[in-house]
């Protein structure tokens, strides 16, 4: 039986690529070398525009919300499938508490402040939340099917975009 190892690169394998890094004289290293230092400060133009597309998310998201009454169908239409609802809340609560569990707790409590090693200290974390975000959307599609017919993963999909894009505007996500 193989193990299966990554390999952590040394001091003495950046000595002996440094002079490979730059290429050209006066470029920067790409993203696969080791050093990626420089493609992670981003000028302000760029992130007034990441900003810029993110409040146009949000936006869509609330004038299709507002279009749709997205929150009077999920918590009082009687058109909506309610079981099916109460299960894909279920869902969305057990994503949300893995999420806190990886965001929150291994960083503050534990002190595992680099998400690599996610893969070693809770390697089946990402695929299960994963495999229950899928069947969360999944559930919320079928459960709003009633209401909004073959728009239901429309709807559903821009109000993810636009609450994942509403994150940009929350200061510890900065």
């Amino acid at each position: 039986m193989s193990s299966n190892y990554r390999r952590v690169p040394t001091a003495s394998d950046a000595a002996s690529t440094a002079s490979s890094d730059m290429g050209e004289a006066g470029t920067n290293p790409s993203p696969a070398d080791g050093d990626n230092r420089a493609y992670l400060s981003r000028s302000p133009a760029d992130r007034m525009a990441d900003k810029a597309i993110a409040l146009a998310w949000v936006l869509v998201a609330w004038l299709v919300a507002k279009w749709t009454r997205f929150f009077h169908v999920l918590l009082a239409d009687e058109r909506a499938n309610r079981p099916l609802l109460q299960v894909a809340a279920l869902s969305f609560g057990i994503n949300t508490v893995l999420l806190l569990y990886l965001t929150v707790y291994l960083p503050k409590i534990k002190g595992l402040t680099d998400s690599s090693a996610w893969e070693v200290y809770c390697p089946r974390v990402v695929p299960t939340m994963t495999f229950v975000g899928v069947v969360t959307g999944l559930l919320l599609i079928r459960a709003t099917w009633p209401v909004w017919g073959f728009l239901a993963p429309l709807v559903l999909g821009v109000e993810f975009l636009g609450l994942l894009f509403g994150l940009h505007f929350v200061p510890w996500c900065l």
